[in-house]
């Protein structure tokens, strides 16, 4: 009897502790250009081009068709990006090794924004490539096992890190297959790091590095056509796409936490919201 006597008291005083707070004015949001482009080595530009919008608003983003985007290497205009598609803007002028290149944007009323990041060279070379994939029937469906492995050889210390995918030429597996690694540099310390990209965030992985990945078949994975080739792309990013993607790792990881501390998104716009940043890649076709 004393125990619910004790803990209506309690709550007594909890609600005795509580205050209605009124009048508090959130600051009105003042809209920004958005620029989001991924410059990459030996392609021309795409850039998306936005504006920013309230989170109280109900309003959707509008569709610029007719901004002024700009594409500068090393300061010096070298392009003008005309749109495309909602709000995608399109160059024609082809990304170099280790230049600068730097995106200026305006649209309606909004003030100037602008974003550089360096593109790295071209960062490595893929050697001793080797193959044994294999198709197997579950469950009335096609799958794909086996394993690659070959030999990942840094030519200069450009990027920063490092990312690994595979998928099948006919895009059935448009996100990528899972993959696992036991090869040091793309594993969790543990010897197995399962995910539609390997991914380390190593600048220096040395010569020569032997790289095995395997085809995780777990997830069942089905495809209707496993006739077709796989395709196989490895990324080295310059440090602009490396803050972005670690910002972006630790936003995702703190989802349904309530608790979880905030996570800033990185962004190198410069008067907007965004990221400009850059890669060097290789597709190497595997044929079945």
């Amino acid at each position: 009897m004393k125990n619910i006597i004790a803990f209506f008291l309690f709550c007594i005083l909890l609600y005795s502790c509580q205050k209605t707070v009124t009048g508090i004015e959130v600051p009105q949001h003042t809209s920004k250009i958005t620029i989001s482009a991924n410059l990459i080595l030996g392609d021309t530009v795409t850039a998306n081009i936005g504006s920013s919008l309230s989170s109280y608003t109900s309003k959707s983003f509008p569709n610029y068709t007719d901004a002024k985007v700009y594409l500068l290497e090393n300061d010096v205009v070298v392009d003008t990006l005309l749109y495309a598609y909602a709000n995608t803007y399109t160059g024609n002028h082809i990304i170099k090794p280790g230049e600068k290149y730097t995106i200026k944007a305006s649209a309606a009323n909004l003030t100037e924004a602008e974003g550089s990041t360096v593109v790295p060279l071209q960062c490595f070379t893929i050697n001793n490539l080797t193959s044994n994939i294999s198709t197997f029937n579950q469950y009335g469906s096609s799958q794909r096992s086996g394993d690659i492995t070959f030999t990942l050889n840094q030519l200069v210390n450009s990027g920063q890190g490092y990312v690994i995918s595979l998928v099948d030429k006919g895009n059935e597996m448009s996100e990528g297959f899972f993959l696992t690694s036991t090869s040091p540099i793309f594993n969790d310390g543990e010897g197995f790091w399962s995910s539609t990209e390997l991914k380390t965030y190593a600048s220096n992985i040395g010569n020569s590095a032997q790289i095995k990945i395997s085809i995780d078949t777990s997830y069942y994975l089905h495809e209707l056509d496993v006739t077709d080739s796989l395709i196989l792309q490895i990324k080295c990013l310059n440090t602009d796409k490396l803050l972005f993607a670690e910002s972006m790792e630790k936003y995702q990881n703190t989802q349904d936490n309530p608790f979880a501390e905030a996570v800033l998104i990185y962004n190198n716009i410069q008067n907007g919201y965004g990221i400009v940043m850059g890669e060097y890649n290789q597709k190497i076709m595997i044929k079945p």
